[in-house]
């Protein structure tokens, strides 16, 4: 998501950061789907550890959505 604070207004940020919130939300929803576990665990049989460290260091969500959720309760 693109995120320009100069050019927006203040209903842009608010918007920006609400959808923010919930695509990270869903992220997360889908890391914790049995799809996601399985995939992850077909990668760690074979061998491809770098992949699932790096898929889940890229999407390290939680800390995201923490900030996005204060940012979202800031404008509330």
């Amino acid at each position: 998501m693109e995120h320009n604070i100069e050019n927006g207004t203040t209903m842009h940020e608010v918007q920006f950061w609400q959808q923010m919130e919930q695509r990270l939300t869903n992220i997360r929803e889908i890391q914790g789907s049995e799809e996601y576990l399985i995939s992850c665990s077909i990668l760690n049989q074979a061998k491809k550890f770098a992949i699932v460290v790096r898929l889940s260091a890229d999407t390290d969500v939680l800390p995201k959505i923490r900030m996005a959720k204060d940012c979202t309760q800031f404008f509330k």
